[in-house]
């Protein structure tokens, strides 16, 4: 049986196992192999549910030629490193900005009461996409931003 395994950055990985009593840890341990990052720092995600390392595959459903994402955890810096690093920039706007300047875009095209109604349902539609994100996603989406 196989379980592909995507690790949040692009690479794939083909775990091949025997049975159904195969460990989630088990799993991590041919990770760790992989990836070359301690145990500690890997995390299993199935369906948006995070896996425990103690319970089986077979405890999550999880059949032949299934998709995992791995989640892998960023080292903690030394600090001489802290000191040298940058500190981050702030983003461009800030979401009170984004609604106050689409209310008033709005309000120049519509009439007050339109303008309301398009606006709240503008939110209701937005916070929905961002709720049904899948982890692919989000990692397209940071990659994008984050090499540009």
């Amino acid at each position: 049986m196989k379980l592909f395994l995507k690790v949040l950055g692009g690479q794939e990985l083909t775990y091949t196992y025997d049975d159904s009593t195969t460990t989630v840890n088990e799993v991590k341990k041919f990770l760790v192999t992989k990836l070359n990052k301690p145990l500690s720092q890997i995390k299993l995600v199935y369906k948006g549910k995070t896996l425990a390392a103690e319970k089986r595959l077979s405890d999550y459903n999880i059949q032949d030629q299934a998709k995992l994402h791995v989640a892998v955890k960023k080292t903690l810096i030394s600090s001489s490193l802290k000191e040298e690093q940058v500190t981050p920039t702030k983003p461009k706007y800030k979401p009170e900005e984004l609604w106050s300047k689409l209310s008033e875009v709005l309000a120049k095209n519509y009439g007050p009461d339109e303008s309301a109604v398009i606006m709240m349902q503008f939110r209701k539609d937005y916070e929905c996409m961002l709720k049904t994100l899948s982890l692919d996603d989000i990692e397209r989406i940071a990659e994008k931003n984050l090499t540009t």
